[in-house]
């Protein structure tokens, strides 16, 4: 539901009635829209890194703004998810996603033309 002229004070995320949303309804609706969308299974929580390493591998000099956005203690739980072999892997995960949206894009594309 859009949230456009809502309460600024409000909740974010509301149902059609204007409820809040439940944590497992939005951790349902991120995982359900990810696979949609983009292809790939991925919990809110492996999207939240997955967001965090993409910053880091844009803004490397900001890597303690990332571990304080994440809420990790120490750096050292920040570099475990944007370390250097990190990076590597998500390099070869965000392969497999730009291939994983390919193939969605073309099988949506081949069921409108047929």
């Amino acid at each position: 539901m859009s949230r456009i002229g809502a309460d600024p004070d409000g909740r974010l995320f509301v149902t059609q009635k204007g409820t809040a949303k439940t944590q497992e309804t939005l951790s349902q609706q991120i995982t359900e829209t990810l696979a949609e969308h983009v292809g790939v299974h991925m919990t809110p929580h492996q999207f939240r890194h997955l967001a965090a390493l993409l910053y880091v591998n844009e803004h490397p000099e900001s890597f303690q703004s990332v571990s304080d956005l994440l809420g990790h203690s120490w750096a050292k739980t920040t570099l475990a998810y944007a370390g250097s072999s990190s990076r590597r892997a998500s390099r070869a995960y965000g392969s497999h996603i730009l291939q994983q949206r390919q193939a969605l894009k073309l099988k949506r594309y081949a069921r409108k033309r047929g």
